[in-house]
């Protein structure tokens, strides 16, 4: 290791021990590339024009550009952690670094080397993440000689490109299946034929509960405190579950009783809404809805999480600033009600055909994060001559596990 490698190493705190060639270096990421600051772009924004770039890739256009090149990307402040390539002009924004390539280095090497620096180690502790500049430089990374950089670049191309292919299959199956969960839901509600006549105004068969309770009391600081964002987007389920003093609660709070129907009254198009496992306190931006004996609160919730009854209340919210259901407006909005022995039936095979696309959903997306995590090895082994790219087809497990997962895939 060079004497300017050690030092940057322990600037950083990072002690580098990959088990490089004998004929590579290890030196600062600064010997790759020359970092620079993005400027804000509004001045030069228009409809068309040079790309503008942020982390997540092009997202506007400028009449003037910065630089005309091969360059590599770099987060300053927010999303950190996703270097980007990209070749021609562009504008870059000044939440971003971006970076001309050094004179004997293949900007593609330069670019994956750059995705195995460990951003969240270095990342500041605020609440918005940010990197500067002087750490980014003095990261020690690996530099073989130019014509292996390309040989690397080239194999990293293909096999991520590979990887990256399976990942969104993986994604795309998931997906699929949630939008058929989706249709069934639909078919067990408003789109069940055999309900047509069985419509009855939401008021009518439900009742929001009023009245605001003391969340700093002895009777209520222990009790669940829920909140739109501790219930998951379109699924009925709670992520998390808080007391009112666990997030320090002092206002006045709604209380409900178990199996209360919760419903997030506020951006309606997240289909916010579960039933309460227990008694607690709900925050204003939530209708605790009890139902009568008429109505199931699991049928309830199916109708509340459903496209038809969705479409209505996104419509519904547009009519205000910001995007929320009125009290009134819902309880004019008419609900399904059959009688109790089918709604019963729906309910059972709603909950057979859910539990086993979400087996299939959470296998499917844990098998897409194991892919990702793979790509990350694959370049990180690449990238620091842990592998060699010549012979890696012949006797490396990684391209057997990918022959594997495309044969599932094609089955």
């Amino acid at each position: 290791m060079t004497d300017l490698a050690k030092s940057s190493s322990k600037a950083t705190g990072i002690r580098w021990f990959p088990h490089i060639p004998s004929h590579w270096e290890i030196v600062p990421f600064k010997h790759l590339v020359d970092i620079r600051n993005g400027r804000d772009h509004k001045e030069v924004e228009q409809e068309q024009g040079y790309p503008v770039l942020g982390s997540g890739g092009v997202f506007a256009h400028a009449s003037e550009y910065l630089y005309d090149g091969e360059a590599i990307l770099l987060g300053r402040k927010g999303t950190i952690d996703k270097p980007l390539h990209f070749n021609g002009r562009f504008w870059a924004v000044d939440t971003m670094y971006w970076s001309k390539i050094r004179k004997g280095v293949n900007g593609r090497f330069a670019y994956y080397a750059a995705t195995t620096i460990p951003f969240d180690f270095y990342k500041t502790s605020t609440a918005l993440p940010s990197m500067t500049k002087s750490i980014l430089n003095a990261h020690p990374v690996s530099l073989p000689p130019l014509s292996e950089q390309r040989i690397i670049a080239d194999f990293l191309d293909r096999e991520t490109a590979r990887i990256d292919t399976l990942i969104e299959k993986k994604r795309s199956l998931a997906s699929l299946a949630n939008e058929r969960l989706s249709a069934t839901l639909e078919n067990l509600t408003f789109g069940n034929p055999s309900f047509e006549g069985m419509l009855i105004p939401f008021k009518w068969v439900c009742r929001v509960t009023e009245g605001q309770v003391d969340p700093t009391t002895e009777a209520w600081k222990d009790k669940p405190l829920i909140a739109p964002n501790h219930i998951e987007k379109s699924t009925g389920r709670l992520s998390t579950v808080e007391s009112a003093d666990e997030q320090g609660a002092i206002s006045g709070k709604y209380a409900f009783p178990a199996g209360t129907v919760l419903y997030s009254k506020i951006r309606p198009a997240l289909m916010k809404a579960c039933i309460t496992p227990e008694a607690g306190l709900c925050s204003a931006d939530m209708y605790p809805i009890l139902p009568s004996s008429k109505l199931l609160p699991e049928f309830l919730l199916m109708q509340l999480l459903s496209k038809s009854f969705t479409d209505w209340a996104v419509l519904e919210s547009m009519r205000v600033a910001m995007p929320k259901i009125n009290r009134e407006r819902l309880g004019s909005v008419c609900m399904v009600v059959p009688p109790i022995p089918e709604q019963r039936e729906a309910v059972a095979e709603f909950t057979r055909i859910r539990t086993a696309i979400d087996r299939f959903v959470d296998l499917t997306l844990k098998s897409a994060a194991t892919l990702t995590e793979l790509r990350s090895s694959l370049i990180t082994a690449a990238v620091t001559g842990q592998i060699d790219p010549t012979t890696y087809r012949r006797r490396g497990t990684t391209d057997r596990t990918l022959d594997r997962i495309e044969k599932e895939l094609s089955a």
